[in-house]
């Protein structure tokens, strides 16, 4: 019995240990890049460059992300002189080109989803704990010559097909910088279920007194297949709601 407790205990100090180390090194992070204050004073993060579709035939498209700190969101490409959309979310609707590039509303569960990633804004465990995330620190893990310190990130549930399925995400914070390296997390839903993404930040530059990564080289599994490289970062660029709402033939 008395072994039973202490194995208990144990495990209890085990795990407060961790989420005190998940929350160091979190915090260091936030100040590293910029601080708390500057961060909490975002509202609407502005990037644009260029998509290099490496299983599309290394294709290059000029891209554009627009994210307010309420969730509403663009993303588009440009793709033979014409706008595709590839995500947008109006704070209700979620929708995105189809293949003709017409204006096409997405599901129920692809909304929620999206409305969700503003828990994500401006930096995924930004607020991590008032937006109801929690933290574990797992192990320091050497990434391509660099030790990292690996953070079970545990988000809100996101939905398929109507069910709530565990949300979690890893990153991997270089041990001497204090940077994000890599982020990893589990496909969900769609014909490349269960593969691991994987999204490498580098090329990290200074805009406006925060630190962002240029770079993202993304892969599924070990192969690459997008690789996104930003040449602008605005913050609190003024933009009009409208920008975020499907339109029709009509309109």
């Amino acid at each position: 019995m008395k072994r039973l407790f202490y194995i208990l205990v144990l495990l209890l100090m085990t795990n407060y240990t961790s989420a005190q180390n998940a929350k160091a090194i979190m915090a260091k992070y936030t100040k590293v890049t910029g601080g708390e204050k500057k961060w909490n004073k975002i509202n609407v993060m502005s990037v644009s460059g260029t998509a290099h579709l490496i299983n599309q035939g290394g294709m290059e498209l000029p891209f554009t992300r627009i994210v307010k700190k309420d969730g509403k969101q663009i993303t588009s490409l440009i793709v033979n002189g014409m706008n595709y959309v590839s995500l947008a979310y109006d704070g209700e609707t979620a929708w995105g080109s189809n293949q003709q590039m017409q204006p096409e509303k997405k599901s129920v569960d692809v909304a929620t989803n999206t409305e969700n990633l503003k828990y994500d804004f401006p930096y995924p465990g930004h607020n991590w704990k008032k937006n109801g995330y929690t933290l574990e620190y797992l192990e320091k893990v050497m990434i391509e010559g660099t030790e990292t310190f690996k953070i079970k990130l545990t988000k809100l549930p996101q939905f398929v097909d109507g069910k709530s399925v565990d949300n979690i995400q890893y990153l991997y914070i270089d041990s001497k910088k204090y940077i994000p390296i890599l982020t990893e997390s589990e496909v969900v839903s769609g014909t490349d279920k269960g593969k691991i993404t994987k999204s490498f930040l580098s090329d990290y530059k200074e805009v406006d007194g925060l630190l962002f990564p240029f770079t993202v080289t993304m892969k599924y599994e070990d192969e690459i297949f997008q690789i996104l490289k930003t040449t602008s970062v605005e913050w609190n660029k003024d933009i009009d709601d409208s920008l975020f709402i499907m339109k029709t033939s009509n309109d």
